[in-house]
């Protein structure tokens, strides 16, 4: 558990580390600290502008739980590389048969036009 929490205070760290460098938001997405749960949340930092100036920096951290998104993100991505093999090999199949009609086409063409040079010769 304590590497765990390690990993996440580092993630949470990095962002706000990033957040007083840059002053823009910053957002980072973690586990759940129990594996079992599959949960996943979105931690969004923003800095506070103080009323008075001082030395103290201000921040907001908003903590959401963004589990459906994580698994809706999930199942798209790998429906979409499902979608990119299935056009491939779609593609692969239309070049197969074109290649095979064209050689088909050639085969029948070539004897029918001896044929047909000989019939116009018979006449």
């Amino acid at each position: 558990m304590v590497e765990v929490m390690g990993a996440f205070a580092n993630i949470l760290l990095e962002s706000i580390e990033k957040l007083l460098l840059t002053g823009e938001r910053q957002e980072c997405i973690y586990p759940d600290f129990n594996p079992e749960k599959k949960a996943w949340y979105s931690a969004k930092f923003q800095k506070i502008d103080p009323v008075s100036v001082g030395e103290k920096v201000w921040l907001i951290c908003v903590i959401e739980d963004v589990t459906t998104k994580k698994m809706m993100s999930d199942q798209l991505q790998h429906q979409t590389l499902e979608l990119i093999a299935a056009k491939n090999l779609a593609e692969q199949v239309a070049r197969k048969r074109t290649e095979i009609f064209s050689i088909m086409s050639h085969g029948i063409r070539t004897p029918l036009n001896g044929i047909i040079g000989i019939c116009n010769l018979l006449h």
